[in-house]
């Protein structure tokens, strides 16, 4: 792949992904590499933040699949992303230094779901306990089982997003 072709396939992505975000009013975070670090009930809170997460991953997935429908129309090869969410407190705020300053979130919530993500396969939407105990009632889900976490003695139980519940995405 050209560098010129990688780089125009990534903003096209990026731009189709942030609309789904925003549309969900999640904060974009940043950029890393070829991920999206998104926050939602920051710096705005909102009591449905696990929900409208969840809701957004679904409908990422969704615009994704028209993506890739255009793309192998081209003739090109189609792309996957897996998803990780976790619900849970977190440090909100401007971190760096006077040359260089970014709004982002830390704490053991954000490796939670930064280690879902990474775990997570082609097209998963994986999320951690504590988002799956707010969001229960609106999609369906499957228990996959726990992960280890490095530097943690306990395990997190993880599971599977395979859509919402009759209703359950309004």
């Amino acid at each position: 792949h050209l560098p010129e072709e990688v780089i125009k396939t990534l903003n096209e992505y990026f731009a189709m992904m942030i609309d789904v975000i925003f549309r969900n009013e999640g904060t974009l975070d940043k950029f890393i590499g070829d991920c999206i670090m998104v926050i939602f009930g920051a710096p705005l809170q909102m009591s449905d933040h696990p929900l409208r997460a969840v809701k957004t991953a679904i409908e990422m997935q969704s615009a994704l699949e028209d993506f890739n429908q255009r793309r192998t129309s081209e003739g090109k090869e189609p792309i996957s992303i897996g998803i990780g969410i976790n619900s849970g407190e977190a440090i909100v705020g401007n971190v760096g230094s006077e040359k260089k300053v970014e709004f982002t979130v830390v704490g053991d919530s954000v490796n939670i779901a930064s280690r879902l993500e990474s775990n997570s396969k082609k097209g998963q939407i994986l999320i951690g306990k504590n988002t799956y105990k707010r969001v229960k009632d609106y999609i369906t889900a499957k228990k996959l089982g726990c992960i280890e976490m490095k530097g943690k003695t306990n395990q997190i139980e993880i599971y599977e997003v395979k859509g919402f519940t009759a209703g359950g995405g309004k």
